[in-house]
């Protein structure tokens, strides 16, 4: 299965493009090949019944879950999808590595562009604020 459909289904504002004439007919068409079919029919009853917000609001929650607890559960149950997958916030902080890495780069550059340091203009500001790698990465970049 090619990764474009898993990265806008990642993408709460890309869900529309994934109901497209054409891209539901290629997952169809992918889905009638796959030597495991089910979780490709599981991907497109989301897009059929319209419920990938609603799994975005679920992998939203165990994210949220992670900022305070070590272990979360990722838990899903609609239209026939039955998904309980736990989460680490080990595993979590591996799979947000890179984000984390584009962050720091983000920051550095901004301070080296501003020529000011990071304890003069930081604040934390929204959801994201409370993962604790990027509290962990504003740490390390002030001492």
């Amino acid at each position: 299965i090619p990764d474009w459909p898993y990265q806008h289904l990642s993408n709460w504002h890309q869900l529309s493009f994934l109901r497209s004439t054409k891209n539901l007919r290629v997952l169809h068409e992918l889905a009638s090949l796959a030597v495991e079919p089910d979780g490709l029919q599981n991907f497109l009853t989301i897009l059929n019944d319209n419920l990938g917000y609603s799994l975005y609001t679920a992998v939203e929650g165990a994210k949220i879950s992670l900022s305070s607890k070590e272990q979360s559960v990722v838990s899903f149950k609609q239209s026939g999808i039955d998904l309980s997958e736990e989460l680490s916030r080990k595993v979590f902080d591996e799979l947000i590595q890179n984000e984390i890495n584009i962050l720091e780069k983000t920051i550095l550059d901004t301070l080296e562009v501003s020529n000011c340091s990071l304890e003069d203009i930081w604040f934390f500001s929204g959801g994201t604020a409370l993962v604790p790698a990027v509290r962990s990465l504003f740490c390390q970049i002030i001492w």
